[in-house]
């Protein structure tokens, strides 16, 4: 029986060798590289980011809006937030963010602003993030930022995560 699947085996392995050559392919027309991302072209956006500030511990959620110019490899916005405590405070800034684009979906860069707090007056935010695209137009940011206190009082840092939509 064994005898007979071998001597059969034998027999059909060359003659697959046999088959002819392979067809050539048509040529395919080179894949496109000049897409373009909502990411790095620039205009109005809006977002909303939520977070935590630590001294003293409290969480919050900050509405943004902004205009944003791109080059090549960098970017220039001006932006707007205002911001809500859990403990009933607040505050409102407006600043400058800039920084590089890694590629057409990714922005790593900081803000500097200017803002009043509601009980802790004026201080200077900066805010080092990244920002990248994750669909059409939405954006996830995350970023740090901490506010100096001119009146000299302690400052606070919050980490600060959210989405970002452009139209």
């Amino acid at each position: 029986m064994y005898r007979s699947i071998i001597v059969t085996a034998l027999f059909l392995v060359p003659s697959v060798a046999y088959a002819g050559e392979m067809p050539a392919l048509p040529d395919l027309p080179p894949l496109p590289t000049d897409y373009v991302s909502t990411g790095s072209v620039g205009g109005p956006y809006l977002g909303l980011l939520g977070g935590a500030t630590m001294g003293p511990l409290r969480g919050g959620v900050s509405a943004l809006a902004g205009y944003s110019w791109a080059g090549d490899d960098t970017f220039l916005a001006v932006e707007g937030t205002v911001q809500g405590n859990f403990d009933e405070t607040g505050s409102i800034d407006f600043g400058v963010r800039a920084g590089l684009l890694l590629d057409q979906a990714v922005e790593v860069g900081g803000l500097v602003a200017l803002g009043l707090h509601s009980t802790e007056g004026t201080y200077v935010r900066v805010a080092p993030g990244v920002q990248f695209e994750v669909s059409n137009g939405a954006s996830a940011r995350f970023q740090v930022q901490h506010d100096i206190d001119l009146s000299g009082d302690p400052g606070r840092t919050s980490v600060m995560s959210g989405m970002v939509f452009r139209f």
